[in-house]
């Protein structure tokens, strides 16, 4: 019986072929295309990137003209051609590189320590590149500056010194004062020191010497005073009595050509010889409402004591 029996053929499988209309078919078609379009997407992207990188470089970050160089805050003071002189000292040579910091610094190491400008900057607060009329197509300085409050004369010179008494390198002649000290109205713009003992310092150093300091102490406690503009200079050659304990120390001499006789410096310990400054800025003052002027139309006036002091057998000139 087993011999009889025939052994069973086992069909293999049959093996479906996706069709053109299967499912599968169409799922396979669906990324292969997407698959294409992603590519194409960042092959134009990276086109696209490419063109702005090659436009940023060549015209944003290498600018065909150097950047211009503006001053933040100038100062009122400041003359066209001091500031030309600075911007001039600070601009770049040829373009650079938008994100070139060692220009920066560059500029930075200039503004402290060119030997012309330098002196002129108590402070570089900050140099960055700032939008103008394109991106990063101007540099500005942020400074603090160091604003004229005196000319000492020293020989056949008149310097510029600053509050602290730190000498500019601006110097004049005599000739040349009355373009400098004076405005189109005949008023003082700026107080000379006259009478110091001790030599100029090089530029950007401080003038040392008790008589400069004094002067200029009195410079700035006059300053906003509208009587000082008849003002010109601050003579302190008789500082601590040098020439003469009886004379005072101090003395103003007007545009008039007359003097005013103030005595011991602001800071003066034995001010009971005297009356205070403020009480003799108070007769200036009286002076002015009485006489017009602040030297009461004499040729001199004492403001040391009580009592204003004046050449008796003058007239008061007219």
């Amino acid at each position: 019986m087993a011999g009889n029996t025939k052994a069973k053929k086992i069909k293999p499988a049959v093996r479906i072929r996706p069709t053109a209309s299967s499912p599968f078919s169409r799922v396979t078609r669906r990324i292969l295309l997407n698959s294409i379009m992603v590519v194409a997407t960042l092959g134009i992207l990276a086109l696209g990137f490419q063109q702005l990188r090659t436009y940023v470089d060549k015209r944003l970050v290498f600018p065909a003209q150097p950047p211009r160089v503006l001053l933040k805050n100038r100062p009122t003071w400041m003359s066209p051609a001091l500031a030309d002189r600075i911007i001039a000292a600070a601009r770049p040579n040829g373009a650079h590189s938008a994100f070139d910091q060692q220009m920066l610094k560059d500029i930075v190491d200039t503004l402290s320590k060119d030997a012309n400008i330098a002196p002129w900057i108590s402070k570089v607060r900050q140099v960055r590149r700032v939008y103008s009329d394109g991106p990063a197509d101007a540099i500005e300085i942020d400074c603090d500056f160091r604003a004229p409050m005196g000319l000492v004369h020293w020989g056949d010179y008149y310097w510029f010194v600053d509050a602290d008494g730190v000498k500019l390198p601006e110097q004049f002649k005599g000739s040349q004062l009355k373009e400098i000290v004076f405005d189109a109205q005949g008023l003082t713009n700026v107080h000379i020191i006259d009478g110091v003992r001790k030599p100029p310092p090089e530029s950007g150093k401080k003038w040392l010497g008790e008589d400069l300091n004094s002067g200029l102490e009195l410079v700035k406690y006059l300053y906003a005073k509208p009587y000082a503009q008849e003002i010109v200079t601050v003579n302190v050659e008789n500082f601590d009595g040098r020439q003469d304990r009886g004379a005072p120390q101090l003395v103003l001499v007007t545009r008039y050509g007359t003097r005013i006789l103030w005595g011991r410096p602001i800071g003066a310990k034995d001010y009971f010889v005297e009356i205070p400054p403020q009480r003799k800025l108070a007769a200036l003052q009286s002076v002015v409402q009485k006489y017009g002027r602040v030297d009461a139309k004499h040729s001199w006036i004492d403001v040391r004591f009580e009592q204003l002091l004046f050449p008796i057998e003058e007239v008061p000139a007219t």
